[in-house]
């Protein structure tokens, strides 16, 4: 099945996201049960470890940017995105649930798509945007 290359980075995008829901869920419940730290600590700890590797499985996975000079403004901005997308995502859960009626449960999945799709286009446009070479 041929699939162009913004569609195949979007299925990576989608892959990556999947796996790091996985890690933060997983060190939120050993940190929780096993380390018995509180759960409120340990999600602030999970959601760094997510960050980390989501961080860099976009960037040199998804997206192949090999770059090392701009990490650091990279990683701000991803940063920046990933907490913009919190609140959006809790202003949009809440509308969704308390103005439409709808589950809080499918409301996530539908906003968790729509935040998912738009951060890849940010990502994509602004964050892990491939530099032209300046050679004649």
């Amino acid at each position: 099945i041929y699939m162009s290359e913004t569609h195949y980075q979007m299925l990576k995008y989608l892959c990556v996201g999947g796996v790091v829901v996985a890690i933060n869920v997983s060190v939120l419940y050993s940190l929780t049960e096993f380390l018995r730290i509180y759960y409120l600590i340990s999600a602030a700890l999970a959601f760094c470890v997510a960050f980390l590797v989501s961080f860099f499985l976009q960037k040199s996975f998804t997206f192949k940017d090999a770059s090392t000079d701009r990490v650091a403004s990279q990683m701000a901005l991803y940063l920046s995105l990933q907490l913009a997308n919190l609140c959006a995502n809790m202003v949009l859960l809440y509308a969704l649930v308390e103005y439409l009626g709808i589950w809080y449960i499918l409301a996530e999945l539908i906003v968790g798509l729509v935040l998912a799709i738009a951060t890849f286009i940010i990502s994509r446009r602004f964050i892990f945007v491939r530099q032209t070479s300046d050679a004649i």
